[in-house]
């Protein structure tokens, strides 16, 4: 089977086969297990329905909960786990319950005996035979986790392209890609130069195999790296290719996170009507099937794009509904964007103390969780409260030595190879500047800004450099 363009085919009739017949429960878990990869997940919720009682696909039943809306249980989960593993079933379905309950405990602390546990039997059960000697990417893939545990992402990119040479040669690219895809997106947090370099070879695999499905992630992928750097008319042009890539090839399929991501990139344009295009009812059913997480952080966006239309009541609404979304499934790493979206309101109503602790704490979340687009969001508000202020009467304790978040801004930006962040921290620069009298620093920070903003992906800048230079040209 050529993978590249039949596995949605091959996924939808074994899983038709399963819904219209009887089968038994090893059946049941391969059609879950294959039923969760692809994004239309109108054939899982089949499956969840018809075989609520199978032993062994309960616990992907249970560890997907959040796609439907769910609360996840995650005691209930475990449980379901290891009562699966004790029924004895085939050595591969073993194989991947013992990585499920790998995982559980990974993401609950560093090395624990009952992870070392799972992690031993994986290596035992890919070594028992010829057979499942074909699982043995899943090994590396254990073991890379392991090490970016650790902090050791080179080794753990490593054990990656490990995994992925090995799908390859089984020509197997579905799993390659997700593979590439996370590789792509680890490395992004810490060198952003070294993330293109890997995403331009998950590009060139997906364009040699005509693989549309990668297309789609890897175009994704490529907005996550240009709202990284802040080039957002950069991702602004890879999430509406693959939206575009989605409608055309997959009508189906619900967008998952692309509408949120696109809608982030707008706001940070300032383009706050775009952002709430996806907010309205033409758009509805492709955010409404999302699962929670998503829901919660659209909210967020909308309610941001409120808060600049003026219309503060309805961002309040949004804003609430939005946070207990996204604490109901326990995904405390997007607080975040609530924080971020609260010290906007904060702001708006003048309360410029309440906005600067929010801003902080959403800059402090998106640290823990090594969120680079929320930290530099976080901290350009933090950049603009700043400049607001310079002159007020807040100043005295907003602007004490440690809240000189232009300069931290500017910096972070230089450093990590942040263009657009760099551009949006310039013009921030000059504006605090000319607050100060300080005007040929002021205008040697902005010519600097110029060509930043003649950029293909950071053309937005534009918009933000007429503010500034109008305030320039009354100052000289």
């Amino acid at each position: 089977m050529d993978q590249s363009s039949n596995y949605f085919e091959f996924v939808t009739k074994l899983c038709g086969y399963a819904c219209e017949n009887e089968i038994d429960d090893s059946f049941a878990f391969l059609c879950t297990i294959h039923a969760i990869e692809i994004p239309d997940l109108s054939y899982f919720e089949k499956l969840r329905l018809k075989y609520p009682d199978s032993i062994l696909a309960k616990p992907i039943f249970l560890r997907y909960q959040h796609y439907f809306q769910e609360i996840h249980d995650w005691d209930l989960y475990l449980q379901a786990t290891e009562y699966a593993i004790a029924q004895q079933p085939h050595d591969w379905i073993l194989l991947i319950l013992e990585r499920f309950k790998f995982e559980f405990f990974h993401s609950r602390s560093s090395m624990s005996a009952e992870q070392e546990d799972a992690f031993n039997k994986i290596g035992m059960l890919i070594q028992k035979n010829e057979t499942m000697s074909v699982f043995t990417p899943i090994l590396h893939q254990t073991k890379a986790n392991l090490y970016y545990a650790e902090g050791s992402l080179d080794a753990a990119v490593s054990e990656l392209m490990k995994s992925v040479d090995l799908y390859q040669c089984q020509n197997d690219v579905i799993h390659a890609m997700h593979i590439m895809r996370f590789i792509v997106l680890a490395i992004r947090n810490f060198d952003i130069k070294e993330s293109i370099k890997w995403w331009k070879q998950a590009f060139n695999l997906c364009q040699k195999l005509g693989f549309v499905d990668g297309d789609i992630t890897t175009w994704t992928i490529r907005g996550t790296i240009c709202s990284t750097r802040g080039d957002f008319n950069g991702a602004e042009e890879s999430y509406v290719k693959a939206i575009e890539l989605t409608h055309k090839t997959h009508p189906r399929y619900p967008l998952r996170a692309l509408p949120t991501n696109l809608m982030f990139a707008y706001n940070e344009m300032r383009r706050y009507r775009d952002a709430l295009e996806w907010a309205e009812d033409d758009n509805a059913p492709f955010v409404a099937s999302e699962p929670m997480t998503v829901l919660g952080i659209t909210l967020l966006n909308k309610a941001r794009a409120q808060i600049a239309m003026g219309w503060l009541q309805e961002a309040e609404n949004n804003i609430s509904v939005g946070h207990k979304n996204i604490l109901r499934i326990g995904r405390e790493k997007n607080l975040a964007d609530y924080y971020l979206v609260s010290g906007l309101l904060e702001k708006a109503k003048g309360r410029y103390f309440d906005a600067e602790e929010s801003f902080r704490k959403g800059y402090e979340a998106a640290n823990s969780s090594n969120q680079q687009n929320r930290i530099n969001s976080c901290c350009l508000r933090l950049a603009e409260l700043q400049v607001q202020t310079v002159d007020s009467e807040t100043e005295d304790i907003l602007h004490r030595k440690d809240n000189d978040w232009v300069s931290f801004i500017e910096m972070r930006a230089r450093n990590r190879g942040y263009p657009g962040i760099l551009g949006q921290a310039l013009i921030l620069k000059a504006m605090y500047l000319n607050k100060l009298s300080r005007f040929g620093e002021a205008k040697k920070a902005l010519e600097e800004a110029i060509p930043i903003a003649n950029r293909p992906g950071s053309r937005y800048l534009h918009f933000f450099l007429k503010d500034v230079m109008n305030l320039l040209k009354h100052t000289e």
